[in-house]
Formats: C-alpha cells, sequence, structure tokens
C-alpha cells in the first residue's frame, strides 16, 4: 500500500488521528498529494531528525508542520497557473494569512505575529474559506495546487 492510500484509509478510519508522512519518495508530485491527502506534515528520510522531532511537536499541538521545501513546492503551486486553473484576487493581508496557514501555524501564532487576536485571526481564516469556496485547510492546500492567487 502506498502513502496516499495508506493516509486515506486511516482517515476514513480514524478521522482524529493527525498524520505525518516520512519517504524516501519526496517528489514535486508526492509532497502536493500527501497535503491534499490530509497529512499534517511530509519529511523527506534524508530530513534531519531535528525536523521530526518539530513536526512531532507541532502537529500534536493542532497544528501542520512544513519543511522549507514541502513549503516552497506548496508556495509554487500557488502561483502556477496553466490552463486548468483560476486566478483568485486576494489582498496582501489575506495572502499573508493563507501563507502562514500553509506553513502549519495556528490561529493563535499568526495573531501574535500580526499583532492581532487569535479570534480576530479565525475571523479572518473563516472568511477567506468562504471567498476560496473551502471548508478547511486541507481543502486550501488543494485549491493552492490548481490555483493563482492574484
Amino acid at each position: 500500500m502506498d502513502g496516499i492510500t495508506a493516509t486515506d484509509n486511516i482517515r476514513e478510519l480514524y478521522p482524529q488521528i493527525k498524520i505525518i508522512a516520512l519517504s524516501q519518495y519526496d517528489y514535486e508530485s508526492n509532497i502536493v498529494k500527501m497535503y491534499i491527502h490530509g497529512v499534517r506534515s511530509f519529511l523527506a528520510k534524508e530530513d534531519p531528525p531535528e525536523e521530526l522531532i518539530r513536526a512531532i511537536k507541532v502537529v500534536y499541538q493542532g497544528g501542520a508542520y512544513m519543511t522549507t521545501k514541502s513549503l516552497e513546492i506548496i508556495q509554487k503551486n500557488l502561483t502556477l497557473m496553466n490552463s486548468n486553473s483560476k486566478s483568485i484576487t486576494l489582498k496582501d493581508d489575506e495572502r499573508v494569512i493563507i501563507n502562514m496557514i500553509l506553513k502549519g501555524m495556528t490561529s493563535k501564532q499568526i495573531g501574535a505575529i500580526l499583532q492581532k487576536s487569535h479570534r480576530t485571526i479565525e475571523d479572518s481564516r473563516e472568511k477567506l474559506y468562504e471567498k476560496l469556496g473551502v471548508k478547511n485547510k486541507l481543502e486550501l492546500v488543494s485549491l493552492a495546487s490548481s490555483t493563482r492567487f492574484n
């Protein structure tokens, strides 16, 4: 069974489980697919052990953790535009919040950086999700892989 199938099965049977993928196959398409299918973090086997420790701590606390490589791939996919993609215009602050969400930051962490209350960030997050037509972070990552945000 591959990681995507395993992730789908785990999420279906045990939706409360938070999944961290550790794989030797850290190809761009595999990383994007794993996030689309619901992993909270994707690490390559050659990543330093400290990355795994950080990922475990962040995911355990309810966040998502992205290595620099994963973040660059997701950001690249946010800006790619192909013939099947759509374009959505975002304000600067919306782009900032989306990038922080994709980095796995919680509303409290984003609020601390932007000097806003976590409730304000949660409201902004909900408005963004509504604007983008998504329900959660998983759907946001999926949308990011096929949409160009202007």
